[in-house]
């Protein structure tokens, strides 16, 4: 078996959660946990989610992610950030407890044509088909997904008069709500506010993502939607993970598959971009850009070696990477190697390769096994 694989602490995960509840105060937690769980896998992330006991609802992206939590039994509520891609997809989620993000007209459009097609199919004129619970999207500013404060006020004024429609709240989304002091972010929380004002009816109010809880946790409104804190990455540009009290979740490693002296002058890896100023000892490490390590990383990036950090030298290339090993003392074939997790924070690679975390920890790819362990045991 190819040695290289990630390790995902469950544990860390829950306590990252904590960390999240505290900041919120009495709101709720909605646990984002889109994109297979940031890479980290949806189920079981879904499962240790809802076990918390910390987790009101879990967010997700697609009803084909919200139909395989539901094929593991879990009972959390779900809620789709972009709301439905299909009609013929809302009426599975009337029915399995999936509450919808409403961000464009054409959206209700979709949502009165199924309800009629549902209606004129149901099996017997008594059953009573479910209510859909949905999320109206402001866009305060964020210019991505979202209605205008005027037409979401004018929304909210419909939906009372539509009998198929249970509404549930407003959310927005920052734009720059890890920069500090960021302008953008001030303002677009003063639209929203304003918006409240005019929309006493909104139901529960939702704004924060990781960085804003991060930032200005007074301002959790009724519920949170943190997501990249949960798996232990900060999302502050201006504080450590460690300085916000998470713990890393994911732990990728590999091992030392080869051990060769170099001499002053030879260069390693494609193009030759590093050359030895003095005779050094490097080790050739089993992963590489098609695990999902990346290849901006070349040069740049350190990893930890039986808990010593040395440097990475020379091109990432598919499948393999070059270190210098020459600090480790006793390097042996088969030692391992942490890319990221207790030693090396992901947030630092990612800067290094001019990216962020959330590219890392997503970008694992499916030949990466992940294994799972909790209360110092691995799960099945």
């Amino acid at each position: 078996m190819r040695p290289t694989w990630a390790v995902i602490d469950i544990d860390a995960f829950v306590h990252n959660i904590a960390v999240a509840k505290k900041l919120a105060g009495g709101a709720e937690i909605i646990a984002v946990l889109k994109a297979d769980a940031y890479g980290h896998g949806l189920e079981k992330m879904c499962r240790a989610a809802e076990g918390s006991g910390l987790v009101a609802k879990i967010a997700l992206t697609s009803v084909e992610e919200a139909m395989r939590v539901r094929s593991q039994g879990v009972k959390c509520p779900i809620v789709l950030l972009e709301g439905c891609f299909e009609k013929n997809e809302i009426y599975w989620c009337l029915h399995n407890n999936v509450e919808l993000v409403f961000h464009s007209a054409y959206q209700f459009d979709y949502l009165a044509q199924a309800y009629e097609v549902a209606a004129s199919e149901r099996k017997s004129t008594t059953e009573v088909l479910p209510k859909c619970r949905l999320w109206v999207k402001v866009n305060t500013g964020m210019n991505r997904l979202g209605f205008s404060l005027e037409e979401a006020k004018d929304w909210l004024d419909k939906v009372p008069q539509l009998p198929y429609v249970e509404l549930v709240g407003t959310l927005m989304h920052f734009a720059c709500a890890d920069e500090v002091e960021s302008e953008s972010a001030q303002n677009q929380l003063e639209l929203y506010q304003q918006f409240l004002l005019q929309a006493p009816g909104s139901g529960c109010k939702s704004a924060l993502n990781s960085a804003a809880l991060s930032r200005t946790p007074e301002l959790a409104f009724d519920a949170v939607r943190p997501g990249v804190m949960l798996y232990g990455s900060s999302p502050l540009l201006d504080k450590t993970a460690k300085e916000l009290g998470l713990k890393p979740v994911m732990h990728l490693l590999s091992r030392v598959i080869a051990i060769r002296e170099i001499n002053d002058g030879d260069e390693v890896g494609y193009g030759a971009t590093w050359m030895a100023k003095r005779s050094c000892r490097m080790a050739v490490v089993a992963i590489g850009y098609a695990d999902g390590y990346p290849r901006h990383a070349s040069n740049l990036a350190s990893v930890a070696v039986n808990g010593v950090v040395v440097p990475v030298i020379g091109r990432v290339s598919m499948d393999m990477i070059t270190i210098d090993v020459s600090s480790v003392k006793d390097i042996a074939i088969g030692d391992e190697v942490e890319l990221w997790g207790a030693n090396i924070a992901v947030a630092d690679v990612a800067t290094l390769s001019g990216t962020i975390s959330y590219e890392l920890l997503t970008g694992i790819t499916s030949r990466v096994p992940r294994f799972y362990r909790q209360g110092g045991k691995e799960l099945v």
